[in-house]
């Protein structure tokens, strides 16, 4: 769903109106633009109709919205740390480590890479640790970026692996083998799609972005 429709959507949702109703805007008293189909609480002096859906997309841009944005830029950052904190309780140096990233597009079981968190939290990583590389069964090549579709030669040897994309495909990996073929268990999940309880059981050093320390 595009930005366009889902502002529509919610729009007709928190207003419940049909389509012959009429639209006004008017500005608070903290001069913020809202927009009502409830006659009464616009200001006399600001009885305004809105002429078309096009003039809310593009004045009203809603709170969960640059919300997610907000959230989407820092998590790059965030998980860093996650990743530096596991690996130092594991006496490990972010220069010495080998690290894999599970998934590089933006959107979960696609490979749209627009906006993608991956690609800067990338960057920051791969000049400071020993080996990243990038998994993606649905992005083919990205250009600078060390990526692979083969899952088996993304995660052999690692000491972290950070999931970054909701891909269908990893929340079917095999807790004991994946410590198996690692030289570090080390997990840091930026998406919850592991279970902290069985990972820590299996003996994983785990960081879920939102569920602290395991």
């Amino acid at each position: 769903m595009t930005i366009r429709i889902l502002l529509i959507v919610l729009f007709l949702l928190s207003t419940a109106v049909s389509s012959s109703a009429e639209i006004y805007k008017y500005r608070d008293a903290k001069g913020v633009l809202r927009f009502t189909n409830n006659l009464q609480e616009v200001p006399k002096d600001q009885r305004e109709k809105v002429d078309s859906f096009h003039e809310i997309e593009t004045k009203v841009e809603p709170e969960v919205i640059v919300q997610s944005r907000r959230i989407n830029d820092y998590m790059p950052t965030h998980m860093k740390q996650l990743i530096t904190e596991a690996l130092r309780e594991n006496n490990i140096k972010l220069n010495e480590a080998r690290i894999a990233l599970l998934g590089y597009a933006f959107l979960e079981n696609s490979d749209d890479t627009r906006n993608t968190p991956a690609k800067p939290l990338y960057d920051t990583l791969v000049d400071e640790c020993l080996e990243v590389i990038v998994h993606d069964p649905y992005v083919k090549q990205e250009e600078g970026i060390n990526l692979t579709t083969d899952l088996s030669e993304a995660l052999t040897g690692k000491d972290c692996i950070a999931l970054v994309t909701k891909h269908r495909e990893y929340s079917t990996i095999d807790l004991v083998n994946l410590k198996e073929s690692m030289r570090t268990p080390i997990i840091v999940d930026g998406r919850n799609v592991f279970n902290p309880k069985e990972a820590v059981k299996v003996g994983f050093t785990f960081r879920g972005v939102g569920i602290g320390i395991k």
